[in-house]
C-alpha cells in the first residue's frame, strides 16, 4: 500500500523533471569549433598580398655611431607621400626609442654625423619628390642626451640662390658640413647652358646656416647622382 502511494507520488515528479531536462537540452545549440585566427581575421594572414610589407617600406638603412648607437631608418609609405620612423637602441645603457615624422615625396637617402661637433649625432633624411623637376628636401634629427630627437629643418633658398632653379637636388655631409646641389638653367648664356649651384651649410645653434656657393657648368647635362658623390658617413 505504502510503495503504491510512493509510485504514484513519485512517479509524476520524475516524468516532470524528465522532461525539463530534455526540453532545456534540445534548446541549447551545439558547440561551434573555434575557428582559427587565419580564418576568422584573414587580412592578418602573411597570405594576405595586400599587408605585403615590401609594398610599403620603400626605404630601409641602419647606421651605427660609435660602438654603442644603432639607429635603424625605415620610410612608410609610397612614393609621393608618407612617413619615416627612426628607431634608435643604445647597446650600452639598454636604452630603446622611436621617432616619427611626415613627409611629402619620397626617402632617398639618409647619414649621420656629427655637424656641430658636441658628441651628439645628427641623423640626416633627404626625400625628393615625383615631379618633373624632381626637388628635394633635407631634415637634420639631432640626438639629445636624454634619448629625444631635434629636428632641424633647412630654410627655403633666398631669392638669390633659388634664381633659375631647375630640380635635381641632391645632399650629402662633407667634413663637417652639408652641401645641397641643384641644377639651374643660365640663362645669361646664349646656348642656355645649364648649371649646377653648390650650397655649403654649416649648423650652429641649431640652424642651418649659409656659408658659401657657387655654380658650377654641369657638362653631363644631367642632375647629380648621390651615387657619384662619396659621402662620408660613420657607419
Amino acid at each position: 500500500m505504502r510503495l503504491r502511494y510512493m509510485m504514484r507520488t513519485i512517479l509524476p515528479l520524475l516524468l516532470l523533471f524528465a522532461f525539463f531536462t530534455f526540453a532545456f537540452w534540445a534548446c541549447q545549440e551545439p558547440e561551434k569549433q573555434k575557428p582559427s585566427l587565419a580564418a576568422e581575421f584573414p587580412e592578418q594572414t602573411s597570405h594576405d598580398a595586400r599587408l605585403n610589407l615590401n609594398n610599403y617600406i620603400l626605404y630601409k638603412k641602419l647606421h651605427k655611431w660609435n660602438d654603442n648607437l644603432y639607429f635603424l631608418v625605415m620610410s612608410w609609405g609610397t612614393d609621393s607621400t608618407g612617413g619615416y620612423t627612426i628607431l634608435m637602441a643604445d647597446s650600452t645603457t639598454g636604452n630603446y626609442v622611436s621617432f616619427a615624422q611626415h613627409h611629402q615625396g619620397g626617402v632617398v637617402q639618409s647619414w649621420i654625423n656629427d655637424f656641430d661637433r658636441d658628441s651628439l649625432p645628427e641623423i640626416g633624411i633627404v626625400t625628393r619628390s615625383q615631379n618633373k623637376r624632381q626637388s628635394g628636401q633635407m631634415r637634420l634629427h639631432e640626438l639629445s642626451r636624454n634619448y629625444t630627437f631635434e629636428t632641424i629643418d633647412m630654410q627655403p633658398l633666398s631669392e638669390q640662390l633659388s634664381a633659375d632653379y631647375e630640380g635635381g637636388d641632391i645632399f650629402y655631409p662633407q667634413t663637417g658640413q652639408v652641401v645641397r646641389e641643384f641644377r639651374t638653367v643660365g640663362f645669361d648664356s646664349a646656348a642656355q647652358e645649364k648649371i649646377v649651384r653648390r650650397i655649403v651649410y654649416e649648423l650652429d645653434n641649431n640652424q642651418l646656416i649659409v656659408t658659401e656657393f657657387e655654380n658650377q657648368l654641369d657638362e653631363s647635362g644631367d642632375s647629380p647622382s648621390k651615387d657619384e658623390k662619396e659621402i662620408e658617413e660613420q657607419d
